[in-house]
């Protein structure tokens, strides 16, 4: 394993924008915004597009919509939990393209309890509704802040699939593994000095850049990015020398 890299600060390399969305997934996100604008009234903050919606990219065969509904209220309540629920079924049913929609109270990004949201809204978030913010103010300030913050997640997962009996492990499918698997990969290449983005093509790019210098071999990288994994244990192998690999690492510290 490399020795252990200056943790300087994040370079974001994404450059979202809203004119980068096209015109007919506008009126999705207008649709969405006034529907949580009529659930939150004025208690919703702002609604922000991110990742391939706003970085120029988008390509419906694939891409989601994402949206982050920012409100001023803690969703923690049963009744609020049972409207957003009922919200995005509806919203979910009523559209062609795919949506990927969390809501998010204001006050966890202000109390440092949402890093990687906020680096990944810092990096390829747009405002669509609403009040701008600059959520570069809650991101993470250097690399493994960052690689702590978005890997608890998966270290997480890793271990909740494990436990997991052979029925449910197999409900799992393979391509979100896959997905983990790349993300673990990509926090060890920020570890290592690469620039964070929210691309996937990006990413991969900089994950045969810098993650093999650890203990992940090449093989294990290739059959990780290029869905060369056709069953669940195997894939759930790689993922996991992943895991592995990152604990050892943040270990040192």
């Amino acid at each position: 394993m490399s020795e252990l890299p200056a943790f300087s600060p994040i370079e974001f390399i994404d450059e979202p924008s809203t004119d980068n969305i096209p015109k007919d997934v506008k009126e999705v996100i207008d649709r969405v915004a006034q529907s949580f604008l009529r659930l939150h009234g004025d208690k919703l903050v702002s609604v922000y597009a991110h990742g391939s919606t706003v970085r120029g990219d988008f390509d419906q065969t694939v891409s989601d919509i994402d949206l982050a509904i920012i409100t001023s209220e803690a969703g923690d309540s049963q009744e609020l939990i049972d409207e957003e629920g009922q919200l995005l079924a509806r919203l979910g049913a009523d559209s062609e393209y795919r949506l990927d929609i969390s809501t998010r109270d204001i006050q966890e990004f202000e109390a440092g309890s949402r890093p990687m949201n906020a680096a990944i809204l810092a990096a390829s978030g747009a405002c669509v509704y609403g009040q701008e913010i600059n959520f570069a103010n809650f991101a993470p300030t250097d690399r493994l802040e960052f690689v702590e913050a978005v890997t608890t997640f998966y270290l997480r997962e890793q271990d909740i699939v494990r436990s997991l009996d052979l029925k449910e492990r197999e409900s799992k499918s393979v391509r979100r593994i896959q997905k983990f698997t790349v993300r673990v990969l990509f926090a060890l290449a920020v570890l290592e000095g690469a620039p964070f983005t929210t691309s996937r093509p990006k990413q991969l790019g900089l994950i045969q850049e810098y993650a093999p210098t650890y203990s992940i071999s090449a093989e294990d990288t290739y059959r990780a990015i290029e869905s060369g994994v056709q069953s669940f244990d195997d894939a759930f192998n790689v993922y996991s020398k992943a895991c592995d690999s990152l604990r050892a690492l943040l270990a040192q510290e």
